[in-house]
């Protein structure tokens, strides 16, 4: 969805087998829409998954500059699509 949407986007899989640098507990995925000059960091979570303290720091981080980060559980699933390529779909009617 946020390929179709056009944003440019990054996700570790495995974070836990990948060698890194810095703090732990960095978000799933971190989105930047060029077009609606939107960036959103989102932390992802199975129905009954848990947010870490590390997860919590960086979410919190994020939102205390002004950028849009959230845990996003299996509920939100269809929400986000929605968002990530309405934002494209907004964009085209507005060219």
């Amino acid at each position: 969805a946020a390929s179709v949407g056009g944003w440019v986007w990054h996700h570790v899989r495995r974070s836990d087998l990948a060698l890194q640098q810095g703090m732990g507990g960095f978000p799933d995925i971190l989105a930047i829409n060029p077009v609606s000059r939107k960036i959103l960091v989102l932390e992802l979570k199975s129905e009954h998954g848990r947010l870490g303290p590390l997860q919590r720091e960086w979410l919190d981080a994020f939102r205390a500059v002004g950028i849009d980060a959230r845990v996003v559980w299996p509920a939100d699933f269809d929400r986000l699509v929605a968002q990530l390529v309405g934002d494209r779909l907004l964009s085209r009617r507005t060219r």
